[in-house]
């Protein structure tokens, strides 16, 4: 099946989306990539390649106009084999209240597999990492993220892009997997063999929440700034009270 052609006949004619804006939204999943089988040679979008395996990848912030994309998106996998599980990553900075609703309600509708975890609102981070077997956080720069911290910390398996900050934290293969900025073939690569090997993945973030212990401690990391405070004030000739 031609997942990607038969999601647009399905997205617009069944459920009334904009041809042009889902054409919008699917170049936006661009570039292309090169998949070799058996008998041939297969090109397609990331879009229509996630889609084989039941990923959802949410990139942008949510609207309206997203957000049908995403249920149609949803309601496509439930009518092509409804025993499956669906899995939706998400790398969003939010948006519309109601098109989120939108999102969760489906969401609810389909639910059909004990696999299925509608978390709702909570305060607290520690909850979700706690329901999570992976972590993804692929953005293309950062100061320090406390968020790859805090999946660490929860033992969450980890993968995050190659950019200062994060490669300060993870280490490529030792306790997470590290993939390319910007490059979704390699994004794609190593979230399949996470995928394929959870004992890995789990072994890994053990490893990365006892590096985390011995070198990002809030105390020690505090205690870590004063020496630094003082050695400079010290150096200037000035008094460190």
């Amino acid at each position: 099946m031609n997942y990607g052609k038969e999601f647009e006949k399905y997205a617009t004619k069944h459920h009334g989306i904009n041809s042009m804006y889902y054409d919008k939204i699917v170049s936006s999943m661009t570039p292309y990539i090169i998949e070799e089988r058996q008998l041939n040679v297969a090109s397609m979008d990331v879009f229509s390649r996630l889609m084989m395996d039941r990923i959802i990848f949410l990139g942008t912030g949510i609207d309206d106009y997203v957000a049908n994309i995403i249920q149609a998106q949803l309601l496509f996998l439930e009518s092509v084999d409804a025993s499956k599980d669906i899995s939706i990553y998400i790398n969003s900075r939010g948006g519309g209240v109601y098109a989120g609703l939108g999102i969760y309600d489906t969401m609810q509708f389909i639910k059909t597999h004990p696999a299925v975890i509608l978390a709702g609102w909570h305060d607290d981070v520690e909850y979700f990492m706690a329901q999570a077997d992976l972590f993804i956080h692929p953005s293309y720069r950062e100061g320090f993220p406390n968020v790859v911290l805090q999946a660490g910390a929860m033992e969450c398996g980890v993968l995050v892009s190659r950019i200062p900050g994060n490669v300060d934290i993870v280490d490529d293969q030792e306790n997470g997997f590290v993939f390319a900025v910007q490059d979704a073939e390699d994004l794609y690569q190593k979230l399949n063999q996470a995928l394929r090997e959870p004992q890995r993945m789990k072994a890994l973030g053990q490893q990365l929440r006892k590096k985390i212990e011995a070198n990002f401690d809030r105390r020690y990391v505090q205690d870590q700034l004063r020496q630094k405070y003082e050695a400079l004030l010290a150096a200037s000739g000035k008094s460190n009270t």
